[in-house]
């Protein structure tokens, strides 16, 4: 109590002045304007959220004032009478990540630690309203000394005695002394929508790459700035695939990636979810290929090494207009070393063996399949570590090397770029610009850090934004270039040793994990179906693309992801049901051998070959050997069961199933009922045979009844 008396007291004599109140969504009538009702309402604890963050800038000077907004949210079902809003700071330097993260992440018995900076006077606000503050502080109190470095602060919504509220937030302070610097590396992802097209359709690229299309607005953030490019390879194989098709736009959009000097690497097919695989059960990462597609062939890579770092003063990326004709290359000049990744373009990546699971989804166990080599480095997040965020740019995880991205940092450029005000994007720039700050303090991090823009394609506003974010950010004085080869390097190096640590496992949900198995299934029995055929590739490469574009990352927030699995379930179920054998109605078989026909009809484009193998129900039959037959594409063929009849009459179920060359049976089986008349034949023979006896025996009577009566004759003359 003596406190709380301590600071209204000190309120009268530090005058803070509110400049400003920003309506955001706070549209009062009148009876809240005046405040007529608000004392009636007790708020509940925590009825605001609270933000606080520098106005302008990221950074302040001695001898000169803050400007601050402080934004409020009533997410309360009641109205928050007018209170003040206390604001307090901590004087000592927040000298690395983990002491921003600490900072920022207040609990209630810490509303207002530090050193008292003033009070704002905050109105009512009715449920749902929001509204931003901006104030100015004088940091005389602050006492930050001459240590340069972040600073963090407070402030409390109290109405009356309760707290409604409160929240954190950074800037840093600057002084004469020598700034320090971070070497900032920035990882773009140049990602489609989410789709479970195997290959982009025409129509999709040209949407993709109009000049408001996401692919090329992705590109525009990369032009003339320090960014490395996670390319996804499917946008590649579709251009490639499509050849002199491709639509004008998607061509002239590869000529622009050509054209970029940023340093680059691909990411798995569609940008494929790895940490999903391996929870799902794979024991190595599927890869994408091209055997059902006459126009892809494997990029051959160039004899010249790529350069790893990026040119100081990168070249403007051509214009969009007529495509090249350079943008799809001669078959004939296609050398003979394959990097599979990239197809019939001519874009190599100039950084090689690197994967990127999703931000936070990776555990302990997945990492082998994640890194199968020696060569492969990871790309995880500090949150997915046990050194969290004070680790360096590159650590080992057992016998793995692992390149770390800063996750505060890696979200705040996030919330940059999705930021839908200018009040939102500052915010989020001031987070950012702290943990850049921290990591040019921190011997940990050895004076660097890797950020990471979202995995999701992104709009027009927010890659807008993401421009905006990445210019001001290179613009601070403890920002510098930093490169992502050199970083790859170190890790590649098995003569350095990098800090260990381990995986912090952080698994996905338990429905995602379960329909990538369902998925996975369905990849086996696909590769097992896929037998029948003289090409095996020609089906599976088609369905493995699908499935790697439905582990795509972009599918993790979106919750159309299960009716797309549904979908692909059922267009694999008919690709498994395609071959099968046509019923017959009951068969009469008449006689002790005979081939009985077998009708098979494949629905396949392909042509297949099958054996057909047939079971009699009891011993009436006996079969007396397997047919193999094939079958043209969209067509039906015949095969012949060789079978014998054995003892007596009677029906006999023949169960014929469809196996491919290597024994995996194809479809199901097919019961043909058949109606066995073996002695027919033996009974009419006998009956003809007899009928050809009686007629020789009579002809013999009667030729020995001629002579005999000849003989007679002869001897009465």
């Amino acid at each position: 109590m003596l406190a709380a008396l301590t600071r209204r007291a000190g309120r009268m004599f530090l005058g803070l002045t509110v400049v400003t109140a920003l309506s955001a969504g706070l549209f009062l009538p009148a009876p809240w304007a005046i405040g007529s009702s608000a004392a009636a309402v007790t708020p509940a604890s925590d009825a605001v959220t609270v933000s606080i963050f520098p106005t302008t800038g990221a950074s302040v000077s001695e001898g000169q004032d803050l400007a601050v907004t402080i934004s409020l949210k009533n997410i309360s079902s009641d109205v928050t009478p007018a209170g003040q809003i206390v604001v307090t700071t901590e004087s000592s330097v927040l000298a690395d990540a983990t002491q921003v993260d600490e900072w920022l992440a207040k609990t209630a018995e810490e509303q207002q630690p530090g050193r008292w900076l003033g009070v704002v006077e905050a109105p009512a606000l009715p449920p749902g309203a929001s509204i931003d503050l901006t104030a100015t502080l004088p940091l005389s109190n602050a006492y930050y000394g001459t240590s340069w470095g972040p600073r963090g602060l407070a402030a409390d919504l109290e109405i009356g005695t309760q707290s409604a509220g409160s929240g954190r937030g950074v800037f840093v302070w600057t002084t004469p002394e020598a700034t320090q610097r971070t070497r900032l590396v920035t990882l773009l992802p140049i990602v489609s929508t989410a789709s479970a097209s195997g290959l982009l359709t025409a129509d999709e690229l040209t949407m993709l790459t109009s000049p408001q299309g996401v692919l090329t607005l992705q590109l525009s953030v990369a032009a003339n700035r320090n960014v490395t490019l996670a390319v996804d390879p499917r946008v590649l194989a579709s251009i490639g695939a499509l050849g002199s098709q491709a639509p004008a736009s998607a061509l002239s959009w590869l000529d622009r990636l050509l054209a970029l000097p940023n340093e680059s690497f691909t990411l798995a097919y569609a940008d494929a979810d790895l940490a999903l695989q391996a929870q799902a059960g794979a024991t190595g990462l599927v890869s994408a290929a091209y055997s059902d597609q006459t126009l892809l062939t494997p990029q051959a890579v160039s004899s010249a090494t790529p350069s790893a770092t990026p040119s100081a003063t990168p070249t403007a990326p051509s214009s969009v207009g007529t495509p090249s004709t350079s943008s799809l290359p001669d078959h004939a000049t296609v050398a003979a070393t394959p990097l599979p990744a990239v197809v019939n373009v001519p874009w190599i990546p100039s950084l090689t063996n690197l994967t990127w699971p999703a931000e936070n989804t990776v555990m302990g166990t997945d990492m082998g399949v994640l890194a199968p080599t020696p060569a492969t480095v990871s790309i995880l997040s500090s949150r997915n570590i046990a050194s969290g965020a004070t680790s360096p740019s590159v650590v080992t995880v057992g016998s793995h090397r692992a390149l770390v991205t800063n996750a505060g940092l890696s979200q705040a450029l996030q919330d940059a770029s999705a930021a839908v005000s200018d009040a939102q994007w500052s915010h989020s720039f001031s987070l950012a610009s702290a943990y850049l700050a921290a990591a040019a303090l921190s011997p940990a991090a050895d004076g660097g850090a890797i950020a990471a823009f979202g995995r999701q394609s992104g709009s027009d506003s927010s890659l807008t934004r993401a421009g905006q974010t990445l210019d001001r950010l290179s613009g601070l004085a403890w920002v510098e270039a930093g490169s992502l080869g050199e970083l790859s390097a170190v890790a590649s190096d098995t003569t350095a040793v990098p800090v260990a640590t381990s995986i912090v496992d952080m698994p996905e949900s338990e429905e995602r994990v379960q329909l990538a198995k369902a998925v996975l299934g369905r990849h086996s029995a696909v590769a097992d179906f896929s037998t029948v055929l003289d090409t095996p590739a020609r089906l599976t490469d088609a369905t493995t693309r699908q499935e790697l574009a439905l582990f795509s990352v972009a599918w993790i927030a979106d919750e159309a992801w299960p009716a797309a699995v549904s979908r692909y379930q059922q267009s694999t179920s008919s690709i498994l049901n395609s071959i099968r054998i046509v019923p017959s109605s009951e068969i009469q078989m008449v006689g002790g051998q005979v081939n009985i026909p077998v009708t098979i009809e494949n629905t396949l484009t392909l042509a297949a070959t099958v054996l057909v193998r047939a079971t009699p129900s009891n011993a009436r039959l006996r079969v007396d050997s397997d047919a193999t037959t094939k079958i043209q594409g969209e067509a039906q063929a015949k095969a012949l069961i060789p079978v014998v009849a054995r003892v007596g009459n009677g029906s006999v179920l023949l169960t014929v199933s469809l196996y491919s060359s290597s024994g995996v049976l194809i479809g199901s089986a097919v019961p043909l009922p058949v109606t066995v008349r073996a002695d027919w034949e033996s009974w009419g023979l006998g009956g003809l045979g007899a009928i050809f006896a009686a007629l020789v025996i009579t002809g013999v009577i009667r030729t020995v009844r001629k002579r005999r009566d000849e003989n007679t004759g002869v001897s009465g003359e």
